[in-house]
């Protein structure tokens, strides 16, 4: 058997098989990145209470996911440090990196936890309204700030984006399966506490 101009022939790949090896091959690099950044991070923090602030442009490199796991780590680390300041430019610098709108709200969305376990209510309130512009589909973002209105007991306006929400009920971003139903309770249950707050 003459060996030829033919080399080493691989067997075909079905279609799921390659969706299935692009998926692992993408989350793999993902992770290699997000733990690129974070040593790199660690290794700059030992001994100097500071945290360099990951640029635009290094966020422009990476994929999706490795974005939103950069930006969680690096922020968590400022805010270890006492850098409030650094963590949002951090995440400003995700967020305006980002170019697929849902991935967008998503980090505000992070950001807004972060900052709301900061105590910083009025921060997070105020990420999740600039997040309204970033997408259509507005859901997520409606849900959010009801939350975080009803925690602040501004219940006026955790009445007003709980109704938003319940309008939106069929989005794909409802992971919860929140039903119409389950708003308009909370609509209520706001509205009753209107003046008590």
């Amino acid at each position: 058997m003459a060996k030829g101009k033919q080399g080493i022939q691989l067997p075909q790949l079905t279609t799921k098989a390659k969706i299935i090896a692009t998926v692992v091959i993408v989350v793999f690099v993902g992770a290699i990145g997000a733990w690129v950044v974070t040593s790199y991070l660690k290794a700059n923090l030992e001994g100097s209470g500071k945290v360099p602030i990951v640029s635009k442009d290094e966020f422009k490199k990476q994929t999706t996911n490795s974005r939103s796991a950069t930006a969680q780590s690096a922020a968590l680390e400022a805010l270890k440090v006492g850098s409030d300041k650094n963590a949002m430019i951090i995440y400003e610098n995700a967020v305006s990196a980002e170019s697929d709108p849902s991935a967008k709200v998503q980090l505000a969305a992070e950001q807004a936890r972060l900052l709301l376990a900061a105590g910083k209510q009025d921060q997070a309130i105020a990420v999740l309204k600039e997040a309204e512009s970033y997408n259509n589909d507005k859901y997520q973002i409606y849900d959010q700030l009801a939350r975080m209105y009803e925690q602040a007991k501004l219940y006026a306006a955790a009445a007003e984006y709980y109704q938003k929400a319940s309008q939106l009920v069929n989005s794909p971003t409802n992971i919860g399966n929140y039903t119409k139903k389950f708003y308009e309770v909370r609509v209520a249950e706001m509205q009753a506490l209107i003046g008590k707050g």
